[in-house]
């Protein structure tokens, strides 16, 4: 909790607005919703940003024989702040388990 500030400030969308634009480094969601990121994941990637799951997996395309309609986890950011966010998120995983 010391290297991040932790805000809720509206949707999923517009948090992945925000990084298209550059007011955010990166946004990291474990319970968004394919609708809430599929409006707004063109203009991140567009933006020069990336979008993948918190582990560095392409989030899209994704195949709808297997999507459920669950819950996705994903990370959107500028490249240097994604590529450090995925480190972060993979080194406190481990620290937890």
């Amino acid at each position: 909790m010391r290297r991040y500030r932790l805000r809720r400030v509206g949707s999923t969308a517009l948090h992945l607005s925000y990084v298209a634009l550059g007011a955010l480094a990166f946004v990291h969601d474990h319970g968004a919703s394919l609708w809430d990121i599929a409006g707004a994941a063109p203009v991140v990637l567009e933006s020069g940003g990336r979008l993948t799951t918190a582990g560095g997996q392409s989030l899209f395309p994704v195949d709808p024989r297997s999507y459920r309609g669950l819950a996705m986890e994903m990370l959107a950011g500028n490249p240097a702040a994604h590529t450090e966010a995925i480190g972060d998120i993979c080194s406190a995983t481990a620290r937890v388990l």
